[in-house]
């Protein structure tokens, strides 16, 4: 009996992680924080080439550097 939930968490964890990877993966773009202090916040932003943002604002300046252009 044991060993049948075992086998059940690891295949939840299994589809739990898969969900999140494919969800990661539709929005073609990912944000991870690198500095922040009171004057500034600091992030290393990934956006996919085939996934466009949609029209929004931002209610403070922003400055994007582009590391690397798209193929």
């Amino acid at each position: 009996m044991r060993e049948i939930a075992s086998y059940a968490v690891i295949a939840l964890l299994v589809f739990v992680g898969t969900v999140f990877l494919l969800r990661s993966q539709q929005t073609g773009r990912q944000r991870f924080p690198q500095f922040e202090n009171e004057d500034v916040k600091v992030w290393n932003s990934v956006v996919s080439p085939d996934a466009p943002l949609t029209m929004h604002r931002h209610d403070h300046p922003r400055v994007i550097i582009a590391l690397k252009a798209a193929p």
